[in-house]
């Protein structure tokens, strides 16, 4: 006697095995890539500073750090500039996407240690002031 499910039912369960290898490999590649659509590689460390005006982050040294902030421009401002330890990162741009209200600051990180990130804006006729200020801990 024969115990052997009929072929049918074997290709059914090889077929569900090969879909759930794709779909995990699909998965994988996903997560992977997700960086990438925030203007980076999976190597980034991205930072979403919405909400509170202070924030804190922590990146390994030769890294890319990229801030990405609300475009205050709905509020009447502009962006005024952004001042950092030019020894611990380097500014390697600044990206706003086309139909996007956000602006990336894409920073390499240089050197161990702890620095403040100050993103700036103004009003017309007014002095800068700062907009967002991110605590940065470089480390090895």
């Amino acid at each position: 006697m024969n115990t052997r499910p009929p072929k049918i039912h074997r290709l059914a369960a090889a077929l569900h095995r090969v879909l759930a290898l794709v779909m995990l490999l699909l998965t994988l590649a996903g997560c992977a890539a997700f960086p990438h659509m925030f203007g980076g590689d999976a190597s980034d460390t991205l930072v979403r500073l919405d909400g509170d005006q202070k924030h804190e982050a922590t990146v390994v040294v030769g890294r890319m750090l990229v801030l990405d902030v609300r475009d205050p421009a709905s509020k009447g401002y502009t962006f005024a500039g952004v001042s950092f330890d030019p020894t611990m990162l380097r500014l390697e741009g600044i990206d706003q996407p086309k139909g996007e209200a956000r602006a990336r600051y894409q920073f390499q990180t240089l050197a161990q240690g702890v620095t403040d990130v100050f993103i700036k804006i103004h009003q017309p006729g007014k002095k800068p002031e700062v907009f967002k200020q991110v605590t940065v801990t470089v480390e090895q």
